[in-house]
């Protein structure tokens, strides 16, 4: 037997992250740009004095287009 052949030490593996924990990751992060983008559009319709919070839909639908791209963009990967 050669030295090399004994000094070889079996490779180690990879840990493929657990699924649980990547699609917690992901629902976190959609929650907070959902919430984020519902906060600042209803401060903002508060600060200019909107009755019809047009700033607060335009947000959140903004937001929910965000988090969708995020979602499918990791999913998919």
């Amino acid at each position: 037997m050669t030295t090399a052949r004994m000094t070889e030490q079996p490779k180690q593996e990879k840990k493929q992250p657990n699924h649980l924990s990547k699609y917690t990751g992901i629902a976190v992060k959609m929650a907070s740009i959902l919430l984020l983008g519902v906060f600042a559009g209803y401060k903002l319709d508060e600060f200019l004095e909107f009755d019809a919070h047009p700033f607060t839909i335009l947000f959140s639908l903004g937001a929910c287009i965000l988090s969708m791209y995020i979602i499918i963009k990791e999913v998919s990967q």
